[in-house]
């Protein structure tokens, strides 16, 4: 299992200083890496092999989100493969190790040239595979209906990253921009999930669909007529002064 401790800063939290899903999903991003580079399976091994990482599913309960300045501990771990996904678990606990934010993730390896799942040869990549207590059910297909168009982003240079397509956390600044601040001073995220289904690249017209009831964003982004993400987001109701 890896570890790290990390302490939440003032560029990644909101008006309210509680850590931002964005943020978050940055720091799972870092840690993800961090875990593979530790047993030689990122990015040289990636390089030597023609090959990219890139996450297809995410599912994040969150207890409570963290506060500025907070000290909180992440912990990863992959569990068994299924055919040519690579699922892997988060736990992030507070100082006093009480869990705050559980996730569950899947991953895939791609050819970098062809930009389809590689196949590997049988013992090619193995992983030290873990089961604990607690953690979430591997992520389910999300299946939404289309809703009202609410947002068109054109992507840019600062939208990518090494993989040359759109950062997986800037699908999540997208989501939350649909709604303003004064509608997170009375809302809280409790669950996440999000689907990605195809590259986006840049200079590509990414537009953002969305229906919101009962305090469900149900969330679909289309490129070029098909459908590049699908994400559900689970909020409730808060009083600001409960904030």
């Amino acid at each position: 299992m890896h570890k790290e401790e990390l302490l939440v800063k003032s560029t990644e939290v909101d008006e309210l200083k509680k850590l931002r899903i964005s943020s978050f999903f940055r720091m799972f991003q870092d840690v993800s890496v961090a875990a593979v580079e530790e047993i030689g399976k990122g990015n040289s091994f990636n390089e030597s092999k023609g090959l990219i990482w890139v996450v297809t599913r995410a599912d994040v309960k969150i207890y409570r989100m963290p506060d500025y300045l907070e000290p909180i501990t992440f912990y990863t771990y992959p569990s068994p493969t299924l055919r040519f996904i690579y699922p892997r678990h988060f736990l992030v606990v507070d100082k006093n190790n009480q869990p705050i934010i559980r996730m569950v993730t899947t991953w895939a390896l791609l050819d970098d040239k062809t930009r389809k799942i590689a196949t590997l040869k049988e013992g090619e990549f193995n992983l030290e595979f873990e089961s604990h207590d607690g953690e979430l059910p591997l992520p389910k297909k999300i299946d939404i209906p289309l809703g009202e168009l609410k947002k068109e982003v054109t992507i840019s240079y600062t939208d990518c990253d090494l993989n040359r397509h759109l950062n997986n956390t800037r699908y999540i600044d997208y989501i939350m921009d649909l709604h303003d601040s004064d509608f997170y001073l009375t809302h809280e995220i409790t669950n996440f999930r999000i689907d990605y289904m195809l590259e986006v690249k840049e200079k590509q017209n990414l537009k953002l669909y969305e229906t919101f009831s009962n305090n469900i964003s149900s969330v679909t982004g289309i490129v070029d007529e098909k459908v590049v993400f699908q994400a559900v987001i689970n909020f409730k109701d808060v009083k600001k002064d409960e904030k």
